[in-house]
């Protein structure tokens, strides 16, 4: 679904433009307007990206959900009121520079 050219690998902008989409699909089914920071999708980018390639391959995503499973929480980045993603993304940058 974020492999638009079906690469095998996730680009910064197959990423921010999936989840543009999410975000609009989002607003429609809330009826309220939605908005995420394009800063922030592109840290959460940086921070799934450990290899630091400009690509988020399977092995980098499957580690994600394994490890970090809060970082890519979608319902939890779009409902910023439900819990606090900037302390708990704090956390897992940390956790990124440790996997260094």
């Amino acid at each position: 679904m974020m492999d638009l050219n079906n690469t095998g690998v996730i680009t910064q902008y197959e990423f921010i433009s999936y989840f543009q989409k999410v975000t609009a699909h989002w607003s429609s089914l809330i009826n309220n307007h939605v908005r995420v920071d394009k800063e922030e999708l592109v840290r959460i980018f940086n921070v799934i990206d450990y290899v630091k390639d400009g690509e988020i391959d399977f092995r980098e995503y499957s580690y994600t959900v394994d490890k970090s499973p809060e970082l890519i929480d979608w319902y939890a980045l779009l409902n910023p009121k439900i819990s606090d993603t900037k302390d708990k993304n704090a956390d897992l940058e940390r956790q990124t520079e440790e996997r260094k």
